[in-house]
């Protein structure tokens, strides 16, 4: 019908079709192959297949404050032969045991980085510190793939109000943390690639007038249909949420400002609980495959804060990433253990003896 109604005639007889209406249908379809070629060398020149597959996050769902939290469950991956466990409360299992509220703890927060993704269990930071510190004191992992410090803080202060205050809170670090605080763009596409669900939650912060830290409700990202076939529909979604969160209180200029506050944040709010904070310095999986500015950032500020640093940062060699996925494997991990773990086991040691007072220190000594 298309074609008769483009060239006019339509067996023999008079076509009620106007000239104009031919002429737009015309246009119609020239749009309509244009996009398919354009398509098609979006698919040859970047040499993905048809279907765009998304690296899927199952093991978390969404969550009205914090964006998405871990969902309880056993998880296998095919791809990167690792299998996760989430235990109740969100916590990814460490080999410590059943969850005991009563017990002295450690309490890791952060991203994918600490809670250990695309690698199994045991293979995790979290459950090799557990086999570093006294049997008699647990490690919680509490790291949720994808946060960055502003949810990291969330999560902590949200743990507080329902759980005993931790011996030490390790916040595990990389410099991609700066953009998650304040909802870059870029960054809001890449995870809304990721999801399941076609509306994605992103808290954020900014600065007010005054210097003082402006905590913002979740930026919500509505998915277009499409982006996970074509490269196209994902290219122009991206530049739509490109222009579009510039206008939602985007303040990159900002941003490590921002970080600094909320480093200070999580520090004073571990000490209002008793509680000692550790940061680490992670590797990350970059471009230039190094990270040395977030020592250049933040090395100045956090001792001044009397806030214990580590710097765990090492080279983006392929030998230390998951094949096909490209997180920390197992080795990197081990690798974090041995840089930072004697120094939050001596945390953890000043904490028990501070807590548990002259009894602790007959028991184990000074």
């Amino acid at each position: 019908m298309w074609l008769s109604l483009i060239l006019g005639r339509h067996s023999g007889q008079p076509q009620p079709y106007t000239r104009a209406q031919r002429v737009f249908v015309s246009v119609l379809l020239m749009l309509f192959v244009s996009l398919v070629l354009v398509e098609g060398c979006l698919q040859i020149a970047l040499k993905v297949p048809f279907m765009i597959r998304r690296p899927a996050m199952v093991s978390v769902e969404p969550e009205s404050q914090l964006g998405w939290v871990n969902r309880e469950g056993h998880y296998r991956s095919p791809l990167t032969r690792s299998s996760a466990t989430v235990l109740p409360g969100g916590f990814r299992e460490t080999g410590s045991g059943p969850w005991n509220a009563g017990r002295d703890h450690v309490l890791a927060i952060g991203c994918s980085f600490m809670f250990g993704w695309a690698i199994s269990d045991d293979e995790t930071f979290c459950w090799r510190l557990q086999r570093r510190l006294p049997s008699s004191v647990q490690v919680v992992n509490a790291a949720v793939p994808a946060y960055g410090t502003y949810q990291s803080l969330l999560t902590l202060e949200r743990y507080l109000k329902e759980y005993p205050a931790p011996l030490v809170v390790v916040y595990g670090m990389i410099g991609g943390h700066e953009d998650r605080n304040i909802a870059n763009p870029n960054y809001v596409w890449l995870i809304s690639n990721c999801f399941l669900w076609d509306s994605v939650g992103f808290p954020f912060c900014t600065m007010d007038a005054e210097e003082g830290l402006v905590r913002h409700q979740p930026f919500y990202c509505h998915t277009w249909p499409g982006i996970s076939q074509s490269i196209l529909a994902n290219i122009l979604f991206r530049k739509n949420l490109l222009m579009a969160r510039r206008n939602k209180s985007y303040t990159p200029e900002r941003k490590q400002d921002i970080t600094r506050v909320l480093l200070e944040s999580m520090d004073q709010c571990c000490r209002a609980h008793g509680s000692k904070l550790v940061v680490l310095y992670l590797s990350e999986s970059n471009a230039s495959g190094n990270d040395t500015f977030l020592a250049d950032h933040y090395d100045s500020f956090l001792p001044k804060k009397k806030i214990t640093v580590v710097n765990c940062l090492s080279c983006n060699d392929a030998s230390l990433r998951v094949p096909h996925d490209g997180h920390p494997n197992g080795e990197q991990n081990r690798r974090w253990i041995d840089c930072a773990g004697d120094i939050i086991a001596g945390e953890v040691e000043h904490a028990l003896a501070d807590r548990h007072g002259s009894l602790w220190r007959v028991l184990h000594g000074p």
